[in-house]
């Protein structure tokens, strides 16, 4: 095939592009983002071009968020740098080099087309969308899906209809900076389907586990459990939750000196059960700590546990009902030594040394005075 002339008959007001972003970086981006880039670019040397997140959405038949989700891809790339004041308004764009190579094209998979403000895209009409699973196709399985019974294929292939779930597709691409296989979009759909969540909170979703660092399906999926496990219903339930639980964990690792470290995966679910599980306060929790440090002289969470488990079993959930508690206890061990202890079996030299190993129920029973069952 001929090579093609092209010929300059244009008086044209010159914009200049990079040639990186050319070869590099426009053939993986969707034509929305190019768009927006290209605004900027023009909007450098005219200084009377307005450059508000609104105009640009009106300019380019966009929504505020749609263009937010532009300025933020080309920032993630490196093309330019975005600064907000301390209530997350946008006040600067700075535009920077990345210093890409022009003639290396981008092995980027391509962001899925941006859907209008007026006219959604669905999820079939996308060319980098999954395409829905059909009844011959065997879903595998996931922690969501586990979870349900009732949504079969032919309830996810109706999602083809659904913009708001198009809209959600895109927006998990975007965050999580993937083009998303079959097998993730039937993960999504089923989560879509089987907990109905509102934008917001699928939008929040989205930004915190990019914050935790981890922005695999996995650990969102895992995520999005947690919370419709607990009944959260709005980004502020969960943001107050959230608010609760780091308050609580600072406490307990300040109480057993361990301040100076975040809790272990361990650790952190023995936190998340004395508040969610057993229902205590953090003041509560706090006690039982103090009292695990003072009995046994390390920060033992299997023993503040057992603790704070007996508790529970006996409706303690108080400062006040610990005082009646152990108050109860003290009596019961005067009695006993009042009536008098067994005598203990003679040790002798081939049994004489000390266990290394610690039974943290025998020590609670021991310190509450009942037999471990």
């Amino acid at each position: 095939m001929a090579t093609l002339q092209l010929h300059n008959q244009m008086k044209m007001d010159v914009v200049m592009v990079p040639g990186s972003f050319i070869d590099v970086h426009m053939p993986s981006a969707n034509g929305e983002y190019v768009k927006i880039y290209l605004y900027l670019l023009r909007a450098l040397n005219h200084p009377n071009i307005p450059i508000t997140v609104s105009h640009m959405a009106d300019r380019f038949d966009l929504t505020e968020k749609d263009v937010i989700r532009a300025l933020s891809y080309w920032e993630q790339l490196g093309l330019l740098r975005l600064s907000f004041t301390s209530d997350r308004i946008l006040t600067d764009i700075t535009m920077i080099d990345d210093g890409a190579v022009s003639q290396e094209p981008s092995s980027a998979e391509p962001v899925p087309p941006l859907p209008s403000s007026e006219e959604k895209v669905s999820y079939t009409e996308t060319s980098n969308a999954c395409p829905l699973p059909s009844s011959e196709k065997t879903v595998p399985p996931s922690a969501i899906q586990q979870k349900q019974s009732g949504i079969s294929p032919n309830d996810l292939s109706s999602l083809s209809n659904d913009n708001a779930f198009s809209e959600l597709l895109f927006l998990a691409q975007a965050y999580l900076k993937k083009t998303f296989r079959p097998t993730d979009c039937d993960i999504l759909g089923y989560w879509y389907l089987q907990f109905n969540p509102s934008y917001e909170i699928i939008e929040y979703l989205l930004e915190y586990c990019v914050e935790q660092g981890n922005s695999s399906l996995k650990y969102l999926e895992a995520v999005a459990l947690n919370w419709h496990s607990m009944g959260f219903t709005t980004v502020s339930e969960i943001k107050d939750y959230a608010a609760v639980r780091t308050k609580v964990t600072y406490a307990v690792m300040k109480s057993f000196g361990l301040s100076d470290r975040v809790p272990g995966t361990k650790e952190a679910n023995y936190i998340q059960k004395w508040i969610n599980t057993y229902g205590f306060s953090q003041e509560m929790i706090i006690l039982a700590c103090d009292k695990t440090i003072g009995i046994t002289h390390n920060p033992s969470f299997e023993y503040a546990d057992r603790i704070l488990s007996s508790w529970k079993k006996s409706g303690v959930a108080t400062p006040a009902d610990v005082e009646k508690y152990d108050l109860e206890h003290q009596m019961k061990v005067n009695k006993k030594k009042a009536e008098g202890t067994k005598a203990q079996k003679p040790s002798n030299q081939f049994h004489n040394f000390e266990q290394r190993s610690t039974d943290y129920d025998q020590l609670v029973a021991n310190y509450y005075g009942y037999r471990k069952s």
